[in-house]
């Protein structure tokens, strides 16, 4: 029962030799998602208080290093990211994606004080929401979670 139901999985069923980097992918991924999120993260807090008026330069410059932190944490994500998906459909998503962030990132470090509202407050999650479920799909698909017609009609 219990091989039945390893076989059900398919993480779980696929070959010993396949198995560890399938795990070191989906960890890379995974990885990916949280550090970029952290940044993306980072980035509309500095656009928040780079908004209003009575913010201290102080303040501006902590929510800089700040992003600067988490923008180094997600560049190496990233990179490492880009190694274990080298050559597939997931590698190009997720690079737009970083790439993105990381121009909205420029346009709020170089908008003089107080940055516009409309720049500080622009949604980049949810610009970048179908990017972000067509890496997931992709990743999926490469790893054996989804078939190609599944993740062709999920995408729709």
């Amino acid at each position: 029962m219990r091989q039945y139901k390893a076989n059900l999985n398919p993480l779980l069923s696929l070959s010993v030799s396949k198995k560890g980097d399938q795990i070191m992918r989906i960890a890379a991924y995974q990885d990916f998602r949280m550090k970029v999120g952290t940044w993306l993260r980072s980035a509309q807090a500095l656009g928040l208080v780079k908004s209003k008026r009575r913010s201290t330069a102080q303040g501006i410059a902590s929510a800089e290093k700040e992003v600067n932190e988490r923008f180094a944490d997600a560049l190496i994500s990233g990179l490492d990211f880009n190694s274990s998906w080298k050559g597939t459909y997931a590698e190009a998503i997720a690079g737009a994606i970083f790439y993105h962030i990381a121009d909205w990132v420029d346009e709020l470090f170089d908008s003089e004080f107080p940055a516009p509202r409309k720049l500080a407050k622009r949604d980049v999650v949810d610009e970048l929401s179908e990017a972000s479920i067509n890496l997931h799909l992709a990743v999926c698909e490469e790893v054996g979670i989804l078939e190609a017609e599944d993740t062709d009609a999920a995408a729709r």
